[in-house]
Formats: structure tokens, sequence, C-alpha cells
């Protein structure tokens, strides 16, 4: 998922970002898939993404 939305980032910021909300409710989740988003997360962080998608994905880690 993180490659996805860091590859429509390149293309259209508010879509990506809109996708990475899918992400905002990691802590819902089983440990293994609560690892397994939060990485998603941390790798788009860290991807230097858009502001927009940035955003979202700084908030989706404070949560």
């Amino acid at each position: 998922m993180a490659d996805t939305v860091l590859e429509l980032d390149k293309i259209n910021h508010q879509v990506a970002a809109r996708m990475a909300r899918n992400l905002m409710s990691w802590k819902r989740y089983d440990a293994d898939r609560q690892a397994m988003m939060k990485q998603a997360l941390e790798k788009i962080k860290a991807s230097n993404p858009s502001k927009n998608v940035f955003e979202i994905v700084s908030k989706s880690l404070e949560m």
C-alpha cells in the first residue's frame, strides 16, 4: 500500500492523501496488522511525500 500511495503522490497529491487515510485506523487491528500498517506509514513519511500526504501520515503516526 505504501508503494501505491507513493506512486500516486507523484501524479495526484490529493488522491494519494485520501488513500493514505485508510491507514489512519491502524491501531484498531491486531498486532501483526498494526505493525505492517505502521511500517507502511513510516515508509511513506521517510520518502519525502507531498505536503498533503505528509500531513495525513504524520497525524496517523501521532494517534
